[in-house]
Protein backbone atom coordinates (compact mmCIF):
# COMPACT_ATOMS: atom_id res chain seq x y z
CA UNK A 1 0.00 0.00 0.00
CA UNK A 2 1.11 3.31 -0.68
CA UNK A 3 -1.00 6.62 0.00
CA UNK A 4 0.12 9.75 0.41
CA UNK A 5 -0.11 11.78 3.86
CA UNK A 6 -1.11 15.82 4.08
CA UNK A 7 1.02 16.18 6.88
CA UNK A 8 4.10 13.79 7.36
CA UNK A 9 5.14 14.83 10.43
CA UNK A 10 2.12 14.33 12.39
CA UNK A 11 1.37 10.75 10.84
CA UNK A 12 4.14 10.04 12.47
CA UNK A 13 3.74 11.15 15.85
CA UNK A 14 0.17 9.53 15.84
CA UNK A 15 1.62 5.70 14.31
CA UNK A 16 4.73 6.00 16.89
CA UNK A 17 2.38 6.61 19.68
CA UNK A 18 0.18 4.20 18.84
CA UNK A 19 2.77 1.35 18.01
CA UNK A 20 6.02 0.63 18.82
CA UNK A 21 8.43 2.41 17.14
CA UNK A 22 11.41 -0.43 16.06
CA UNK A 23 14.23 1.61 14.22
CA UNK A 24 14.19 4.55 11.46
CA UNK A 25 15.76 3.56 8.80
CA UNK A 26 17.10 6.20 6.59
CA UNK A 27 17.80 5.28 2.69
CA UNK A 28 18.34 6.17 -1.11
CA UNK A 29 16.76 3.87 -3.06
CA UNK A 30 16.78 3.33 -6.97
CA UNK A 31 14.08 1.12 -8.58
CA UNK A 32 14.32 -0.43 -11.69
CA UNK A 33 12.48 -3.34 -13.42
CA UNK A 34 13.78 -6.34 -15.33
CA UNK A 35 11.21 -8.85 -16.74
CA UNK A 36 8.56 -7.81 -13.72
CA UNK A 37 10.76 -8.22 -11.73
CA UNK A 38 11.39 -5.11 -9.10
CA UNK A 39 15.06 -4.51 -8.44
CA UNK A 40 15.80 -1.83 -5.89
CA UNK A 41 19.27 -0.45 -5.13
CA UNK A 42 19.53 0.96 -1.81
CA UNK A 43 21.65 2.82 0.25
CA UNK A 44 21.17 2.77 3.87
CA UNK A 45 22.73 5.57 6.49
CA UNK A 46 24.75 3.58 8.50
CA UNK A 47 24.76 -0.15 7.32
CA UNK A 48 25.82 0.23 2.88
CA UNK A 49 24.42 -0.34 0.33
CA UNK A 50 22.34 -3.25 -0.93
CA UNK A 51 20.10 -5.26 -3.51
CA UNK A 52 16.59 -6.46 -2.99
CA UNK A 53 14.75 -7.92 -5.86
CA UNK A 54 10.43 -8.37 -5.33
CA UNK A 55 9.00 -10.61 -8.11
CA UNK A 56 4.90 -10.39 -7.84
CA UNK A 57 3.14 -13.50 -7.82
CA UNK A 58 0.27 -11.76 -8.89
CA UNK A 59 1.98 -11.14 -12.19
CA UNK A 60 4.12 -14.56 -12.67
CA UNK A 61 3.84 -18.25 -11.42
CA UNK A 62 6.13 -18.85 -8.47
CA UNK A 63 8.18 -21.53 -11.09
CA UNK A 64 8.79 -18.57 -13.30
CA UNK A 65 9.29 -15.95 -10.29
CA UNK A 66 11.96 -18.38 -9.31
CA UNK A 67 13.88 -18.42 -12.45
CA UNK A 68 14.32 -14.63 -13.30
CA UNK A 69 15.58 -14.28 -9.47
CA UNK A 70 18.31 -17.33 -10.02
CA UNK A 71 19.31 -15.27 -13.39
CA UNK A 72 20.06 -11.91 -11.71
CA UNK A 73 21.44 -13.45 -8.65
CA UNK A 74 23.52 -15.33 -11.32
CA UNK A 75 24.76 -12.34 -13.24
CA UNK A 76 25.26 -10.40 -10.35
CA UNK A 77 27.40 -13.31 -8.85
CA UNK A 78 25.14 -12.83 -5.86
CA UNK A 79 25.50 -16.28 -3.72
CA UNK A 80 22.86 -17.89 -1.60
CA UNK A 81 25.14 -17.56 1.21
CA UNK A 82 25.28 -13.91 0.82
CA UNK A 83 21.47 -12.97 0.85
CA UNK A 84 19.82 -11.56 4.22
CA UNK A 85 16.74 -12.65 5.97
CA UNK A 86 16.72 -9.62 8.30
CA UNK A 87 15.22 -6.19 7.54
CA UNK A 88 17.03 -3.15 8.10
CA UNK A 89 15.93 -2.10 11.52
CA UNK A 90 17.41 -5.50 12.31
CA UNK A 91 20.45 -5.36 10.61
CA UNK A 92 21.09 -1.70 12.40
CA UNK A 93 20.33 -2.92 16.02
CA UNK A 94 22.53 -5.82 15.45
CA UNK A 95 25.48 -3.51 14.48
CA UNK A 96 28.09 -1.65 15.95
CA UNK A 97 27.09 2.52 16.02
CA UNK A 98 30.00 3.81 13.49
CA UNK A 99 32.04 6.72 15.40
CA UNK A 100 32.14 8.50 12.56
CA UNK A 101 28.80 8.63 12.28
CA UNK A 102 26.73 10.99 14.40
CA UNK A 103 23.01 10.32 12.64
CA UNK A 104 23.13 6.91 13.80
CA UNK A 105 19.41 5.36 15.25
CA UNK A 106 19.01 4.55 18.67
CA UNK A 107 16.32 1.21 19.32
CA UNK A 108 15.69 0.08 22.91
CA UNK A 109 12.85 -1.16 24.84
CA UNK A 110 10.80 1.48 27.16
CA UNK A 111 11.44 0.91 30.82
CA UNK A 112 8.84 1.22 33.99
CA UNK A 113 10.95 4.74 34.41
CA UNK A 114 9.56 5.41 30.70
CA UNK A 115 5.76 5.16 31.51
CA UNK A 116 5.00 9.23 32.26
CA UNK A 117 6.27 9.87 29.09
CA UNK A 118 4.76 7.82 27.00
CA UNK A 119 1.48 8.05 28.38
CA UNK A 120 1.55 12.17 28.00
CA UNK A 121 2.71 11.45 24.42
CA UNK A 122 0.03 8.63 23.81
CA UNK A 123 -2.74 10.75 25.31
CA UNK A 124 -1.87 13.54 23.56
CA UNK A 125 -1.98 11.44 20.14
CA UNK A 126 -5.03 10.33 21.09
CA UNK A 127 -6.55 13.84 21.92
CA UNK A 128 -5.42 15.55 18.91
CA UNK A 129 -6.13 12.79 16.02
CA UNK A 130 -8.93 10.55 17.89
CA UNK A 131 -9.63 9.11 13.91
CA UNK A 132 -6.29 7.12 14.02
CA UNK A 133 -7.41 5.37 17.26
CA UNK A 134 -10.17 2.59 18.06
CA UNK A 135 -9.80 3.65 21.68
CA UNK A 136 -11.00 7.38 22.95
CA UNK A 137 -9.14 9.76 24.81
CA UNK A 138 -11.77 9.41 27.58
CA UNK A 139 -11.44 5.70 27.90
CA UNK A 140 -7.20 5.64 27.75
CA UNK A 141 -7.61 8.46 30.27
CA UNK A 142 -9.28 6.26 33.15
CA UNK A 143 -7.01 3.13 32.29
CA UNK A 144 -3.30 4.60 31.44
CA UNK A 145 -2.50 4.26 34.84
CA UNK A 146 0.73 3.72 35.62
CA UNK A 147 0.83 -0.22 36.59
CA UNK A 148 -1.26 -0.44 33.59
CA UNK A 149 1.50 1.42 31.49
CA UNK A 150 4.20 -0.78 33.41
CA UNK A 151 2.59 -4.00 32.21
CA UNK A 152 2.40 -2.63 28.73
CA UNK A 153 5.99 -1.81 28.28
CA UNK A 154 7.47 -4.99 29.66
Amino acid sequence: MVAPVSDPAATRQVLSAALRVYGRVIKRREELHYKGVLIHLDSVMGLGDFIECEAPLEDMSQDRAREILDEITHVLGISPESMIDRSYVELMVGSKPSKTDSTQQRVGVLAESDAHAFRELRLRALRENPEAFAASFEEEAKTLDREHMVLYLR
